[in-house]
């Protein structure tokens, strides 16, 4: 039965089909539905797939990197490369001289300590070199992603107290 058409007060109507007709319309309007939407979900997928091919969610481009200690210390520069080596230019711009004793880089609570035993002024910046630890024991590889606790020894030099600083380090393992 063919869809028909009359006039009602100035405006076109369809006449709908009944019965058997009227489910094939269904069915109909139900494939337009899902080959319409999986074309739409096609396309999102192979964007998806092109942006990932590009490296755009590459984490080593999107992970935050940065070095942040205590008040009166800053990280001026900060390199780890292979074999998990740090290397951090330390700032000190307390009231008073320190004397830096021991430096450790860790990612758990217990980390192995490397002497210093340098004398840093008001101002004064000081290349410390330290070894990088994961969890497990073991040292960061080449493009790593590496987020650790940096720990410090030191004494001020006007009240003789010893102290301890922790900081924190994120950065990706050069070569």
């Amino acid at each position: 039965m063919a869809l028909t058409r009359r006039r009602l007060a100035g405006e076109t109507a369809i006449k709908a089909p009944s019965g058997r007709e009227l489910s094939a319309c269904r069915g109909q309007a139900a494939m337009e539905f899902l080959l319409t939407y999986s074309w739409a979900i096609a396309i999102m997928v192979g964007v998806l797939a092109v942006l990932f091919y590009l490296g755009v969610f590459d984490y080593r481009i999107i992970s935050p990197t940065g070095c942040e200690l205590e008040g009166g210390f800053s990280c001026n520069a900060y390199k780890i490369s292979g074999a998990g080596v740090l290397a951090l230019d330390l700032v000190q711009t307390k009231s008073s001289s320190i004397y830096i004793q021991q430096v450790a880089c860790a990612m758990n609570q217990t980390p192995t300590y490397t002497n210093v035993n340098a004398r840093l002024y008001n101002g004064d910046k000081l290349r410390v070199n330290a070894t990088c630890y994961k969890t497990d024991g073991t040292v960061p590889a080449t493009d790593d992603y590496y987020s650790g606790t940096l720990y410090f020894k030191y004494m001020d030099e006007n009240t003789n107290v010893n102290h301890s600083m922790i900081g924190k380090i994120a950065a990706r393992v050069e070569p």
